[in-house]
């Protein structure tokens, strides 16, 4: 494993990531990651649970490469519900030419395969957020298995991971950037240079959440960029345009191709500090929203009604926002179960 440490003497100061293995118990990979060219496959990785019993999990994967230079991974699927990544991702791999760049691109569409095949958020066979077990376990179940391959593999040969999220089925968010809450200033501020070349309206920082793809990238040295826009479980064109604009931007700003990036408008900073601007359902009912993302609102204004069927003679009960902030997050179907997450309030940091 490659030390975490800066290694300033190649162009960009990205770490030399040239020497990571690519080893793990149970994998096959169809093709080295080290050769020139565009490649593309599917790695397959051993995996057990109480009904299928031995299965292959596969990873779609393709990987773009030029010659010395950064290596940037756009992940989608780590939840399966969220469709935008993988369709950026796989065009992303389409257009992208080895010509055209200095370094490499590793795209993984689908990282969670099983869940997006299934238009889930957890894989169906272990019901388990991928986004919540790193860093894992190579005899686990298929999300456990997955994080393990991500944090041995991956993360080793990266500098950079934009993991592309979305609302899924149940949220809609703005198009915004989200970046974890970093100690060390240095990557703090390199991380914060590229969420602004990759130029979302909003860029949120926010505490980790425990077991994400966020933590394992800051023990690996490598910077990480999570997008949080859109939702509905659907893909929206504006939003798309978003990701790929972005991921551009994004390129041109570690010297991957030649030119600029463009004057931007500088991105909104906001926070969401832990769970005080989680806003969760006190019942079971129906949500009826009074606002909608982007709103700013103050600390006890009522952001919608939850209306309950089974009592039809009660009034609905108000749900009132925490804090002063911008809805950053609103729930999109209406059928809401108690303690089901219903709001985000980001706050302006």
């Amino acid at each position: 494993m490659p030390s975490s440490s800066v290694d300033t003497s190649h162009d960009g100061g990205w770490l030399d990531r040239s020497e990571a293995p690519v080893a793990q118990a149970g994998l096959s990979v169809p093709f080295d990651f080290e050769s020139n060219g565009k490649r593309t496959g599917a790695i397959s990785l051993v995996t057990s649970d109480s009904e299928i019993g031995w299965q292959a999990v596969q990873i779609p994967v393709g990987v773009v490469k030029n010659g010395a230079g950064p290596t940037l991974t756009v992940a989608g699927g780590t939840h399966g519900d969220e469709p935008e990544g993988p369709v950026a991702a796989m065009k992303l791999l389409h257009r992208l030419q080895p010509d055209a760049i200095r370094g490499r691109v590793i795209v993984l569409p689908a990282l969670n395969l099983q869940a997006v095949e299934a238009g889930r958020r957890e894989a169906p066979s272990d019901g388990l957020d991928l986004n919540r077990v790193f860093p894992g376990d190579p005899a686990g179940s298929i999300a456990q298995v997955t994080a393990s391959f991500v944090d041995e593999v991956i993360l080793p040969l990266s500098d950079i991971v934009l993991d592309v999220h979305s609302g899924g089925r149940s949220m809609h968010f703005p198009g915004s950037l989200w970046l974890l809450e970093c100690a060390d200033a240095e990557m703090m501020s390199r991380t914060l240079d590229a969420a602004g070349a990759f130029g979302a309206p909003y860029t949120i920082v926010s505490p980790s959440l425990g077991g994400d793809m966020s933590e394992a990238a800051v023990r690996h040295g490598c910077l990480y960029l999570s997008t949080e826009l859109s939702g509905g479980g659907a893909v929206n064109p504006d939003f798309l345009a978003v990701i790929e604009r972005g991921i551009g931007r994004l390129i041109v700003h570690l010297g991957m191709v030649d030119g600029k990036s463009g004057s931007l408008a500088s991105p909104r900073m906001m926070a969401v500090k832990g769970s005080e601007g989680i806003v969760s359902a006190p019942c079971h009912g129906l949500f009826e929203p009074y606002v909608c993302v982007e709103h700013r609102v103050r600390a006890g204004e009522p952001l919608g009604c939850i209306h309950s069927v089974i009592a039809p003679g009660n009034a609905g009960l108000e749900v009132l926002s925490p804090v002063d902030g911008m809805v950053y997050g609103l729930r999109w179907p209406a059928h809401v179960r108690r303690a089901e997450r219903i709001a985000i309030i980001a706050t302006d940091d």
